[in-house]
Parts: C-alpha cells; sequence; structure tokens
C-alpha cells in the first residue's frame, strides 16, 4: 500500500482595484494522508476534500469548476477546418514571448532547480496524467513541490495555461514523486491542448504588435511606453468567471484583466526587451494584490500597473520600499517561513527573496522633474505652454502638500499670472488633488 499527498493550489485571492482578485502563487495543501494502491480515485478526492485557502471565497473546488475559457481568436487565427488559404502554423512564432529571467529559480537549492527544469518541460508541453518528477521521494519534499511550483509559476508568465490545482504523490513502486495537472478528477489545464499552438502564436503576435509601438530606446522610457500602453488598452475585469483574466494572456488578448493578469502582461513585455522584472504579492490597503518590481538602471522599484490605472496617476511608478510601503505590505518571503506555514490546510501566502529598493533615479516624477517644491511655480508654467492633455506633479513633500492644499487659490492664480506673462492661452480651470499629486487637465 502507498501513501500519496493530496496537493492543492488555491490561486485566486479575492482583490479588486480597491479589492483586486489576484490568484496566488501560494499552493494550499490538504495534509492528510491516505492509503492506496498507486492512484488517487474520485472517491477518494472527494472525500478528502481539497483545502482552498481562507483568502479565496471566489474560487471553486477543480470539480465545481472545470470548463475551459474559450480561445477567443478565431478572428486572429484561422482553425485547422477554416476555409482560409492562411495555412495554421504548427510551431510557436518568434517573438516567443520569451522569459529569461528565472529570478525565483536562482533562489532554488540544486535539488529543487532539477525538479523544476524537469517539472518547466512538462508544463510548456502541457502533460497530462501522473508525471514523473525524476526525483526520489525524500523528507519534506512537500515543502518543495510548492515552493517549485510558485517559482515556476512566478517566473513564467507564458505559461498562462497552468491550472489552479494539481496533485503529488510517489509513483507505483513508491519510489519517485510524482504531479498531475491532467486528467483525473476535473483537474484541467485552463485551455485545451487543441487550443496551445494558435493561443500562443496569437500571444506572440500581440507581443509584436506592442513593441512595434514602442519607439523608446532607454529602459525606463521602453517601461514608461509598455505601462501606458497596458493601462490604454486593458480594463478591470469585474468577474473572475473567465480563469484569464489572471493570466497575461487575459491581459493582452482579451484586454480584461485583475491586478495579477497586469503584472504577468507587464512582466511578460518587459522581458522582451532584457528587463527585469519580478511579481510581488502582498495586501494593498488591507486587500489581497500583486504588483511589479522592475530593474531599471541596475536599481530596483515597485511598480502597481493596475493601481495607476485605475486612479489614472503615476503615482505607482518605479517607487522606493519606503514609499509602497505606505499603502501596500509585501508578504514574507519563502525562507522565513516554517514547514507548517508552507505545507498546511490554510498556507501562509509568501514571496520569494525581494531586492531592496531604495533608489529613487528612475521614479517617474523624478526622472521626468515633475516634482512641485515650494517656490517652483515657474517651472510649473513651463511645462503647461508645452502642449499636453494632462500633467502630473508630485508634491516635494507632505508639509508643502497641505500648505498647497490650504492655499491653492492662490498657488493657481500665480501660475496663471506666469502664464499670462509668457503670453500662453492656456489657464488652469480644470485640476485634481490627489493623496500626493496635483494633476493638471487641458
Amino acid at each position: 500500500m502507498k501513501k500519496f499527498t493530496v496537493l492543492i493550489i488555491a490561486l485566486l485571492l479575492i482583490i479588486s482595484f480597491c479589492s483586486c482578485k489576484s490568484q496566488s502563487n501560494i499552493p494550499v495543501i490538504n495534509t492528510s494522508e491516505q492509503s492506496d494502491s498507486s492512484d488517487i480515485t474520485e472517491s477518494q478526492v472527494e472525500n478528502s476534500k481539497p483545502v482552498i485557502s481562507n483568502t479565496s471565497s471566489t474560487q471553486s473546488t477543480p470539480k465545481e469548476n472545470s470548463s475551459k475559457p474559450s480561445s477567443n481568436i478565431e478572428s486572429s487565427t484561422p482553425s485547422a477546418s477554416s476555409n482560409s488559404s492562411t495555412p495554421v502554423p504548427n510551431k510557436p512564432e518568434e517573438p516567443v514571448t520569451k522569459q529569461d529571467f528565472k529570478i525565483c529559480y536562482a533562489q532554488l537549492t540544486d535539488k529543487q532547480k532539477s525538479i523544476y527544469n524537469t517539472l518547466e518541460k512538462a508544463v510548456k508541453d502541457m502533460e497530462t496524467g501522473w508525471i514523473s518528477l525524476e526525483t526520489p521521494v525524500y523528507t519534506n519534499y512537500r515543502r518543495d513541490i510548492n515552493i517549485i511550483v510558485a517559482a515556476l509559476q512566478t517566473d513564467m508568465p507564458q505559461y498562462f495555461w497552468i491550472p489552479p490545482a494539481y496533485y503529488t504523490g510517489n509513483s507505483q513502486d513508491g519510489e519517485t514523486i510524482r504531479i498531475l495537472f491532467e486528467g483525473q478528477d476535473n483537474l484541467t489545464y485552463l485551455i485545451d491542448k487543441s487550443d496551445q499552438l494558435q493561443m500562443e502564436n496569437a500571444l506572440s503576435r500581440k507581443v509584436a504588435e506592442i513593441m512595434s509601438q514602442v519607439t523608446a530606446t532607454t529602459p525606463f522610457e521602453i517601461e514608461l511606453q509598455l505601462h501606458d500602453i497596458l493601462c490604454k488598452n486593458v480594463t478591470y475585469a469585474k468577474s473572475t468567471e473567465n480563469p484569464l483574466v489572471y493570466t497575461a494572456y487575459g491581459a493582452l488578448i482579451n484586454g480584461e484583466a485583475v491586478c495579477e493578469g497586469y503584472s504577468r502582461a507587464m512582466q511578460l513585455l518587459l522581458a522582451q526587451y532584457n528587463i527585469k522584472s519580478t511579481l510581488v504579492t502582498g495586501d494593498a490597503k488591507g486587500e489581497a494584490h500583486m504588483w511589479n518590481l522592475v530593474n531599471i538602471d541596475n536599481a530596483w522599484y515597485h511598480l502597481d500597473v493596475t493601481w495607476n490605472d485605475g486612479m489614472g496617476t503615476y503615482l505607482y511608478f518605479n517607487l522606493r520600499d519606503k514609499e509602497i510601503n505606505i499603502d501596500h505590505l509585501r508578504y514574507r518571503t519563502h525562507t522565513e517561513l516554517s514547514y507548517d506555514e508552507v505545507v498546511s490546510e490554510t498556507p501562509k501566502p509568501y514571496n520569494f527573496n525581494l531586492p531592496v529598493c531604495d533608489k529613487i533615479d528612475n521614479n517617474y516624477f523624478v526622472k521626468k522633474d515633475y516634482v512641485y517644491s515650494p517656490n517652483g511655480e515657474e517651472k510649473i508654467a513651463k511645462y503647461l505652454m508645452q502642449p499636453f492633455d494632462r500633467m502630473e506633479f508630485r508634491f516635494s513633500d507632505d508639509d508643502f502638500k497641505e500648505l498647497f492644499k490650504a492655499n491653492k487659490d492662490t498657488y493657481l492664480n500665480n501660475i496663471n499670472e506666469l502664464l499670462i506673462k509668457e503670453k500662453s492661452n492656456f489657464r488652469i480651470t480644470n485640476y485634481s488633488i490627489t493623496e500626493t499629486t496635483l494633476i493638471i487637465y487641458n
């Protein structure tokens, strides 16, 4: 009789713009072990009551949510039965939405890396049934599998079909670790294998189309243009019925995503320009959330495209730790959690080790010189004499922000007088004040 472990990943956290529905990278594990022969039967899975994260009330169990979304690519990719003379490609097109920066992979042990490599090939090929991880069973392997799957999900946004649940267990001889993503008890990848090639190619073409719109040459300006393209073309998903809203595919092809989809899309696009980035999970104003870390000019910054899009601001563009910490709380890292905190029915969410973000050079407002300091009205007027739709300036500090708010009419009149003096036709009549910025509209 063999023992096995039932492992369930609960990927969907409840979030929106202030409660963004995000898939966590943290598997939730049912720690009960049952005796059986070589395989798990449907009745045993039902009896084991697979655990869903206590922060995941919107995610149904695999048996309740077994349908897959449509590929939604009929207009861009002909099917094999189409009357179109355009042949269906039989291999991924270029660019193949690369992601060469295995930031989480680099933090794994040699044994974990070996399993990661085996798992990546299986996921890339959408293998079904029990998959051998080619590693002998060892103590605490369940924690390692949890971490390895999370690492792969975090590193590889192009594998948008990874399912929200899987099983892990021993081989029939009890010697080797196995994993199952599809082929039993309604566990499935997010898409059908028959749609994989078409959907990959559609994503590759979309990435190429976006890259053709980017005219920038410096890492900062490339990041900024990609950010603006996402904000213009992606709508925050009001429903999570389609699981692709958690993916780069949902953001880029369907134009609809939650924070995780925004973040994975940004990660994928940056990789095409060899700009390093990764994902951060945490709480934002008390709700589960996901955003990016981006490396620009050898320094790391926080980037929250979802919140920038929702607020119509650049406030969360390349922040330091101390600035993001004001309303974003990062979860602990996997190395800070105990075995029981990772392998339990209600595991703690975690990040991989994150680099320090302590530079300000590539903050949006600093880089663009859009910082409004005391006696800075001449600089503001100078920018307003240029063609613009909207201009956003960050107050230099909280004291000046409060002073401006208390005397805004005086400050705005002073800027308008400078515009009159310079014979500009523009006058400030339409503006808004956020927590830290002044936005002026043309």
